[in-house]
């Protein structure tokens, strides 16, 4: 199977503000030589693909904490997590990884210190980020719950699958899909989860196929799960047809 680049891209840029806590006093990164930046400061990426960025320091004197804010589009990339950088590698340290606000494009209160009277003077990484990118600059929707009158009644669900598949895609080199229904049972007070075939559950493996398709695009095999009753051949019918016309759209 040939998996094509999507036609599509995303500019991205980011917004840094930076304290940088040296050994004998405070100073704000811009009233100094020392040099706080984000790298790449500009991307173009294909839309749902993954990126990370690094924020790197080079320092004009010893050092020993650091505290910061990251700023982005949220209509055009979400955030996924932030990681410790190599700055204070071999020294006992602490670092908190902040708080992603992915509705107001904002992560703040990103900081790490030097536990001790340790400094470092030598340039290093701060952090990464990883983002996911939307379609171009168009909102990375969450899927709202159907609604549907009667017996079958959905309850109201988040779910954040973005952030998810960005994690396990790199490490992905086999994929088991299926779908299923939810259904609330007003007697009971109850959900169940009824299995069914993948182009009638509440998943949407339209929006998943590209994530997943996008570059770097996953080349593995796809393993269709099928309801252990009934007929198997026929509970799968639909779903083959249907993974095939959706892989076919994304490539086009």
């Amino acid at each position: 199977m040939n998996f094509l680049k999507p036609k599509k891209t995303v500019f991205i840029t980011f917004f840094l503000s930076a304290m940088i806590i040296f050994a004998s006093t405070i100073l704000m990164g811009a009233k100094n030589d020392t040099s706080v930046s984000i790298s790449p400061a500009n991307q173009i990426v294909t839309p749902y693909s993954t990126l990370s960025v690094d924020v790197y320091c080079i320092p004009s004197e010893p050092i020993k904490a650091y505290e910061f804010s990251v700023s982005f589009n949220p209509s055009v990339i979400q955030a996924v997590d932030v990681t410790e950088g190599d700055i204070f590698n071999g020294f006992t340290s602490f670092f908190n990884p902040g708080i992603i606000d992915n509705t107001n494009g904002d992560i703040s209160q990103i900081y790490g210190l030097i536990i001790g009277a340790d400094t470092v003077t030598d340039p290093g990484t701060l952090v990464h980020i990883n983002f996911i990118a939307g379609i171009n600059g168009d909102p990375m929707p969450y899927p709202e719950p159907p609604t549907n009158s009667g017996m079958r009644v959905l309850e109201t669900y988040e779910i954040y699958a973005h952030s998810i598949i960005a994690n396990l895609k790199p490490y992905t080199n086999y994929w088991h899909v299926k779908s299923f229904n939810r259904v609330f049972f007003k007697e009971l007070n109850a959900s169940r989860t009824l299995e069914v075939p993948l182009p009638w559950g509440d998943i949407d493996y339209r929006q998943v196929m590209r994530m997943m398709l996008a570059e770097p695009a996953y080349d593995g095999y796809i393993a269709i799960e099928v309801e252990r009753s009934g007929d198997p051949f026929a509970l799968m019918e639909p779903s083959i047809p249907y993974l095939r016309e959706i892989v076919a759209e994304v490539e086009s």
